[in-house]
């Protein structure tokens, strides 16, 4: 062979080459409770997971947010809402206590929680926890984001479980009537929003997922004429999901995203079994993960603008000068502008960064704050969960 013609690399060497390339830029940790040690470096899996976590916030209407580092969490309003709402008593599991509110959130049903006890030294410590169920896979697969909202300390004794349930307001029967303590209106603002948001957007995050799966078949079945033992069991894997679930998806408006949750499940299963077969599938799908979550970005602000807009409309008019009609149609106004410099932002690095240092922002239409246009987003499943019934946890 001529020396002096360079030969096409394979996509294995494809593959190894661009891991190099990243493997130097790992420096971040971002949260994962279902991986090996809690969290995950690579920055590409950091940003696959974080276009997955920003679909589930919005298919799901969680409450929430996450942080740069992938942690969960609530607005202080909606805390302060959820622990305040009366709870009654569903079931009780050796140390656990399983409660729900009697109040629900609007049409969006009840909210669920748990109470842990433990001991440290001569006292007792009741956790509060709020659970939130994530669907996937058209509702054949739920997870479960579960955040800490409250605790109590005390010493241990009869009164114990009597402070605590009053310091929770749970109480044993649902006689209790709901007062204007069980309100959730900041809880059924964000529910509302984003419940929106996602009827406005999913038909183009949809299209997104198919280019997306298309290519993970096409690299997939690539590898799998070759030596790659990780390309070859997940296909065997994934054929033997399309089976059982692939006719449950058609015809549904998230077909393929459902597609592309089947095909993460499968590649959980093998996580780790072959490494570096894995990293090569993994580097020749990034660029086609990266279009899928520009895509959806571009859908979720899309819809964002729209609500912005629909919302301005409805403003009553009080006259010119009238501070409320001004600091609506200003906070319409920035709202627009940040979704603009969003968009123009490039680089994951330069995303994280904003999103560490930007502060809470302006509250919007819908309970939606300006920062929500960044990303921000991890499902975060709880692994000591006592019961899976209601809650959609392991006993």
């Amino acid at each position: 062979m001529d020396k002096g013609i360079e030969r096409e690399l394979t996509l294995e060497e494809v593959g190894a080459q661009e891991n190099a390339n990243a493997s130097q830029n790992n420096k971040y940790e971002y949260k994962r409770e279902d991986s090996e040690n809690g969290f995950i470096t690579d920055t590409n899996d950091i940003e696959e997971f974080i276009r997955q976590q920003k679909i589930d916030i919005y298919k799901n209407t969680l409450l929430g947010d996450y942080s740069a580092t992938g942690e969960y969490y609530l607005s202080d309003e909606i805390t302060n809402e959820l622990v305040r709402a009366h709870k009654v008593v569903t079931k009780q599991y050796e140390n656990y206590i399983f409660a729900q509110s009697i109040k629900p959130i609007g049409e969006f049903g009840v909210a669920k929680f748990f109470v842990t006890v433990s001991k440290l030294d001569d006292s007792l410590i009741a956790t509060l926890t709020f659970v939130e169920p994530i669907y996937k896979q058209n509702n054949l697969l739920t997870n479960t984001q579960a955040l800490q909202i409250a605790s109590f300390a005390d010493k241990g004794g009869e009164k114990f479980y009597y402070d605590m349930k009053k310091e929770f307001n749970i109480v044993d029967d649902d006689f209790v009537v709901p007062n204007d303590e069980d309100n959730f209106e900041n809880a059924l603002k964000r529910k509302k929003y984003r419940e929106k948001v996602w009827a406005q957007s999913q038909r183009e995050i949809n299209e997104a997922e198919k280019t997306l799966f298309e290519k993970r078949i096409k690299v997939l079945d690539k590898l799998n004429n070759g030596k790659n033992k990780y390309a070859k069991e997940l296909r065997e894997l994934l054929d033997a999901e399309l089976v059982n679930k692939g006719k449950l998806f058609e015809n549904d408006p998230n077909e393929y995203l459902h597609l592309n949750d089947m095909f993460n499940s499968c590649m959980e299963m093998l996580q780790g079994k072959y490494p570096e077969d894995e990293k090569v599938f993994n580097q020749l799908v990034n660029n086609a993960s990266k279009t899928a979550s520009l895509f959806q970005e571009q859908a979720f602000n899309k819809a964002k603008v729209a609500l912005a807009n629909e919302a301005s409309k409805s403003v009553p008019s009080f006259g010119a000068n009238n501070k409320f009609n001004e600091k609506t149609k200003s906070d319409n106004d920035n709202t627009k502008e940040q979704i603009i410099k969003n968009k123009t932002k490039s680089g994951f690095r330069e995303r994280l960064k904003d999103i560490s240092l930007e502060q809470e922002g302006k509250q919007v239409n819908y309970g939606e704050t300006i920062n929500d246009v960044v990303y921000s987003t991890s499902i975060s499943t709880t692994k000591k969960s006592p019961t899976k019934d209601d809650y959609g946890m392991e006993m």
